[in-house]
């Protein structure tokens, strides 16, 4: 698995690196960070380029709600302190979006 900076594919998408930047912003692409580095790797890629959905936090939430799915053990309510556990984001495919 090969690892890309924001430089990486802002080369290989022939973009601008704010553009890069946006779309991560907007949940479009998804990423990984490693540290402070940010990173995509190429199914990351593959599914941004093959127009695979990454659903946004609003999404994520509805669905976890709406299916009473429990994340790492404990509620959907949160864990102590009020912080809510951290989730990767879901790609899901336009087929599958539209069924």
């Amino acid at each position: 698995m090969m690892l890309h900076s924001k430089a990486d594919l802002s080369a290989l998408l022939q973009v601008s690196v704010r553009t890069i930047e946006r779309l991560m912003r907007e949940h479009r692409i998804g990423y990984s960070r490693i540290g402070t580095k940010v990173v995509f790797t190429d199914r990351d890629i593959e599914d941004f380029v093959f127009g695979a959905h990454v659903k946004t936090d609003r999404e994520l939430e509805s669905f976890i709600s709406s299916t009473g799915t429990k994340l790492g053990g404990q509620s959907n309510r949160g864990v102590a302190g009020g912080m809510k556990k951290a989730t990767a984001p879901t790609v899901t495919s336009r087929k599958e979006k539209q069924q």
